[in-house]
């Protein structure tokens, strides 16, 4: 069953407030749930507790990294789809990165973003 709009639980992680502002707002208005945090650690609190359908997070983070979050999200469901976003990786197809549903270069390419998101609802 595919979820769409609403439905659709997004969980975004960034220190980057700014990268927040912008990708919630966004989400939003695609009809998506977004909750999102720019604590690393208060992440990992969260997705211990709640439930999500999809992860979208910052891969280069001082202490707790994106590798890390994903980790902890595969830990409580394999299947929900992470997304990592980096400023820093100049490539998307590192071997390291393999494990992520997507990477993205920010700044987003806003179109392919939704599209992969909608995707991975799917």
């Amino acid at each position: 069953m595919e979820k769409q709009g609403g439905n659709l639980k997004i969980f975004l992680v960034d220190d980057d407030n700014l990268s927040l502002k912008i990708l919630s707002p966004m989400l939003k208005k695609e009809g998506f749930e977004v909750e999102s945090e720019n604590d690393p650690s208060e992440a990992i609190k969260k997705i211990r507790e709640k439930d999500f359908d999809l992860v979208v997070t910052d891969i280069c983070m001082p202490r707790i990294d994106g590798f890390q979050i994903f980790r902890e999200v595969k830990k409580k469901n394999s299947r929900i789809p992470v997304i990592g976003i980096s400023s820093s990786f100049t490539r998307t197809d590192d071997v390291s990165l393999a494990d992520f549903h997507a990477v993205f270069l920010k700044p987003l390419d806003r179109e392919k973003f939704i599209k992969i998101i909608k995707k991975a609802a799917a």
